[in-house]
């Protein structure tokens, strides 16, 4: 069974954690199994490109798309 730990690490440096996601390389989807695949873009936060905090991003709302993907059989 996968988890959302199975998609994203966190690196932490000087007490300064940093998220980063994976991407699902492979799955396999038997019986009664099914699969729920979410996609997105991301968009960076203007208002930090001035600052010297790191760069913020957000989800680009209008990308956001479901995927069902189940087994046949």
């Amino acid at each position: 069974m996968l988890s959302p730990e199975d998609f994203c690490s966190k690196h932490d440096e000087d007490g300064d954690a940093l998220y980063f996601t994976r991407a699902l390389s492979l799955v396999q989807v038997t019986g009664q199994d099914s699969l729920l695949v979410i996609t997105c873009s991301y968009m960076l936060d203007e208002s930090t490109e001035s600052t010297k905090e790191l760069p913020r991003f957000t989800v680009a709302l209008d990308s956001v798309t479901f995927h069902l993907i189940e087994s046949i059989g």
